[in-house]
């Protein structure tokens, strides 16, 4: 039999030896990592919690500014966004209604421009088309002038009216 050179272990009992090393610092290495983890796990858990106060403190503090936001006022912006949708409703009727007659002077102009016999009565057509045109488009330029500021003043009498309540 041959001596052995390190010592008298059968090297079978070094590998043992070995998977044992390595399963203490697996383990080592394990604790440590789940140490590590838990740490995280706590300190993003604490983050978690202060953002949680925070929007809770959010939360309380804009049910408070809801609670100040009163009946009133309430009241007040659904007459100004009546009003305005009243008006914009009449206004949008108003421009309709210029359109409608825009369309039938234009039908008209062109069955009058195929009537036409000579060119002095073709201008005298296009001249009479061009003054109504312009004659109707500064009337309703001027209506819905007059709409939109009789619009905006009804919309706005309501706000001016709990502007003053609340000076008093």
């Amino acid at each position: 039999m041959a001596a052995r050179k390190y010592d008298d272990k059968d090297p079978g009992e070094h590998m043992g030896e070995a998977v044992v090393e390595a399963g203490r610092q697996t383990r080592h290495a394990a604790e440590s990592a789940a140490e590590a983890g838990m740490g995280q796990a706590t300190e993003m858990n604490r983050r978690q919690t202060e953002q949680m106060r925070a929007l809770v403190g959010t939360g309380t503090r804009m049910y408070s500014d809801l609670g100040e936001f009163s009946r009133g006022d309430v009241d007040t912006l659904v007459q100004t966004s009546a009003r305005l949708a009243k008006g914009v409703q009449d206004m949008s009727w108003e421009v309709m209604n210029y359109t409608q007659q825009s369309f039938q002077l234009s039908m008209k102009t062109a069955n009058d421009l195929m009537t036409c016999r000579t060119i002095e009565d073709m201008l005298n057509v296009h001249r009479n088309f061009m003054r109504q045109s312009v004659d109707t488009f500064l009337q309703e330029s001027a209506r819905l002038l007059e709409m939109s500021s009789g619009v905006t003043n009804e919309v706005a009498s309501p706000m001016q009216q709990r502007a003053e309540t609340m000076r008093h």
